[in-house]
C-alpha cells in the first residue's frame, strides 16, 4: 500500500547502497549481497524515512556535517575500519567529521538515507523551528546517541542590528544534526 513516490525513493536509497557495495567489491550490482542492509531494521529505516519525507512534504532538507565515528566495526566481512567502506563511498562529496567516539556512528543505510534527501549541508542553519523529533539510540556513549530532526522555516541572514525574518513565510524544512 506504499505510494509510488515512497517506493521510488526507497529503491533509490537501496540503489545507492548497492552501487557503493559493488564499487567496494569491484563487481556488478547484480553480484552484490545486501548482508546487514537486508535486515528488517534497515528496511524499516529506509522505507520509514521515505514515508516520513513524503508525509511531511518538505521543500528542502538541510543537514549538519555527518559524524562518522572511529575505530572498527564487525560485519559479515569481518573487522573493518570506521567508517565502513560502503559508507565512505556513499558519502563522497559530503561534509563529514570523524572520531567523536571509537565506533560506527553512521552506517551505510544512514548515509544513503541522508545522501538521498539532503539538499544543503550546514552546521548552523538559521531557522525558525515549528516541531522537533528525536530518535534515541540504545548504545551508551561519550556523546549523546541522538538523532534530532526539526521542521521549520529558514530565515534570512540579517544585517547587523536587524531582526531575522523567515524566507518565503511558509516554506517548511527538515533539518538533521
Amino acid at each position: 500500500d506504499l505510494s509510488e513516490t515512497v517506493k521510488a525513493t526507497s529503491m533509490a536509497i537501496f540503489r545507492r547502497i548497492a552501487e557503493a557495495e559493488a564499487h567496494v567489491h569491484n563487481c556488478g550490482i547484480d553480484e552484490i549481497h545486501f548482508h546487514e542492509v537486508g535486515a528488517t531494521d534497515a528496511i524499516v529505516d529506509i522505507v520509514g524515512a521515505a514515508i516520513c519525507h513524503e508525509a511531511l512534504g518538505v521543500d528542502e532538507v538541510h543537514c549538519s556535517s555527518i559524524e562518522l565515528g572511529g575505530g572498527f566495526v564487525m560485519c559479515d566481512h569481518g573487522k573493518l575500519p570506521v567508517p565502513a567502506p560502503a559508507t565512505v563511498e556513499i558519502l563522497h562529496d559530503t561534509p563529514t567529521k570523524r572520531g567523536a567516539v571509537q565506533f560506527e556512528t553512521t552506517t551505510p543505510t544512514g548515509g544513503a538515507i541522508l545522501a538521498e534527501f539532503v539538499d544543503h549541508y550546514t552546521d548552523e542553519p538559521a531557522m525558525v523551528t515549528k516541531n522537533t523529533a528525536y530518535g534515541i539510540g540504545h548504545r551508551d556513549m561519550e556523546i549523546p546517541n541522538v538523532l534530532r530532526v526539526q521542521l521549520g522555516s529558514l530565515v534570512a541572514q540579517p544585517a547587523a542590528g536587524v531582526d531575522a525574518v523567515p524566507l518565503g513565510g511558509t516554506s517548511d524544512e527538515m533539518t538533521g544534526g
